[in-house]
């Protein structure tokens, strides 16, 4: 019988995996408060979600 050798191999700890992320934003009303909150929800995970790379 033919002698098999098995080789678990660590994966490379150089290679950064990136994760996916999604963000929600909504507003309750078309009122214009709540069309100035959207933007600024989406303006702070716009900065946020590139400053936190895990």
């Amino acid at each position: 019988m033919k002698k098999i050798t098995v080789r678990y191999l660590k994966p490379p700890t150089d290679i950064i995996r990136l994760k996916k992320v999604a963000a929600y934003c909504r507003v309750s009303t078309k009122q214009e408060i709540q069309e100035r909150s959207l933007e600024v929800q989406k303006a702070y995970f716009n900065e946020s979600i590139p400053k936190k790379p895990d």
